[in-house]
């Protein structure tokens, strides 16, 4: 929207404090000033139920060892270790790592074109 009205942002995150006094001062016309309001207030409520279900889910998952140890792996945060988690299951119905790359998908298949 603020693309649209050729307002340019200086910053990389518009919803941080910075961001937010910046948004606070600036003068929009209407009907954009409404609707980059309605925007603000719809994303700092989406934000606040993320952060509640990120802190029941880690609760729920504190003991939890593969939830523990997929967070080690770089790019593995809370949320998507969580997803892991829950998509891969019981582990140990997996009996090589090979196992479960492939059902993951992650491992070429027999019927992939060969690299070039």
């Amino acid at each position: 929207m603020l693309a649209k009205l050729g307002v340019e942002v200086s910053c990389s995150d518009i919803f941080g404090a910075w961001g937010s006094a910046w948004l606070d001062e600036l003068a929009l016309p209407r009907p954009y000033a409404g609707k980059v309001a309605s925007l603000r207030q719809l994303t700092g409520w989406l934000t606040s139920e993320i952060t509640a279900l990120e802190q029941v889910t880690a609760g729920q998952l504190a003991g939890h060892d593969a939830y523990r140890a997929v967070q080690e792996l770089p790019g593995i945060g809370p949320v998507l270790g969580a997803i892991i988690v829950a998509e891969v299951g019981d582990i140990t119905r997996f009996r090589h790592p090979a196992r479960l790359s492939s059902w993951a998908g992650l491992t070429p298949g027999t019927m992939s074109p060969m690299p070039r």
